[in-house]
Parts: structure tokens; C-alpha cells; sequence
């Protein structure tokens, strides 16, 4: 599928820190846009939800023992504010995510949008410790980017903390969209195939 995403990296910083950005980041959008886009948000017979941060943290242990592998898609359609769930296990994120020493746990992020709108962002700080990045390449079957990640540490690469949002599905989100589909003037999405008789 084709999509279009935003990243920020912010050296030197934490997970907190990108976390504070974006929810400052989505509420200035939401100003902004009752203000100047009121007409388009006509159209789509939109009112945007009031965001007051900060937004509330859950644990990703707690939500996933609660809910289940459905957990992202139960706490979106139940709530009505943008939540983050936070400290993913190693296992279930990508390698360049730092771990939080003495723990599996990692210091990174989702936010999800309320309504059933689902993943807003994905975030979380970079792994600079040169082991952990060994071992969770190997862990992970990815050795082939073991050299590139390390020659990227030596020449000295500061610690950094950052997101990717998805645009189409903030799109979505702000204009009350039901699909990801009317996002786009030509989506491309995977598609079944077609057998012809």
C-alpha cells in the first residue's frame, strides 16, 4: 500500500519529549484548522473534538493483558481523546528502538486517535548502545544491517528520540472520514486476485 508519512527526530531528546511535541503539535492543527477551515470542515460536516493535553499513557502490558491483540483497535473505539500506550516488549517492535536497561521493555510509543480511527503515530527513542543493536539485529534475522548501523554509532551519531505520522490517516481523522480510500485522488491499495474464466 502507498502512503505518505512525516518524520521528526529530535537529538538529544526523550521519549517524553517527541510525546509533549506531537500533542502540542496536533492541538496547534486543531486550532488552527476550526479557525481557518471552517468552510472545509463544512463540507464534510465536521466538528473537531476539543484535545486537552496531556493525553492519557497506558502501559502496553496492561492494555494487551486486558484486551488482548485487539487491544489498538478496542481502546481507539472506545475512547474519545487521543491516548498513547507506551513500553513495547522488544519482540514486538523494530530494533532501533532503545531498550530500557535491566527490562525487555522499550523506551517508544503509539498514539492512537479516539473514535476507532486507530494509529495516529509510532515513535520512540533510538538505540545508541552498541550490544543491544548486535543482538536485536541478530535476534530479528537482520545482520545484513549490522555494519551499516555501526559505522553510523562510530562516526558518532547523537542519541535521538522521534515519530512517524501517517498523513493520510491524520486526513482521515480530521475530516471524518470512514476509510483511508477517500483520503487519496488515486490510492494505491493491495488488491485480492482476479480469476477470469
Amino acid at each position: 500500500m502507498e502512503f505518505v508519512q512525516l518524520d521528526l527526530e529530535m537529538r538529544n531528546a526523550r521519549m517524553e519529549d517527541v510525546m509533549r511535541i506531537f500533542e502540542d503539535m496536533l492541538c496547534h492543527l486543531f486550532d488552527r484548522l476550526k479557525k481557518d477551515a471552517k468552510d472545509e470542515l463544512s463540507y464534510f460536516g465536521r466538528e473537531l473534538p476539543e484535545l486537552k493535553t496531556p493525553f492519557p499513557v497506558y502501559e502496553f502490558e496492561e492494555v494487551y493483558l486486558r484486551y488482548g491483540e485487539d487491544y489498538e483497535n478496542i481502546l481507539s473505539t472506545n475512547s474519545t481523546r487521543p491516548l498513547w500506550v507506551i513500553h513495547f516488549p522488544e519482540t514486538r517492535r523494530e530494533f532501533y528502538y532503545k531498550t530500557i536497561p535491566g527490562t525487555n521493555k522499550m523506551a517508544d510509543f503509539d498514539l492512537l486517535y479516539p473514535y476507532g480511527y486507530g494509529e495516529a503515530i509510532s515513535g520512540g527513542e533510538r538505540e545508541d548502545n552498541k550490544d543491544n543493536i548486535i543482538r536485536k539485529l541478530k535476534d530479528k534475522d537482520a545482520d545484513y544491517l549490522k555494519d551499516f548501523y555501526l559505522k553510523l554509532l562510530d562516526a558518532g551519531v547523537p542519541p535521538s528520540s522521534g515519530f512517524g505520522i501517517g498523513i493520510e490517516r491524520l486526513t482521515m481523522f480530521v475530516c471524518g472520514l470512514d476509510h483511508i480510500i477517500y483520503t487519496k485522488l488515486f490510492p494505491k491499495l493491495p488488491v485480492k486476485k482476479v480469476q477470469f474464466i
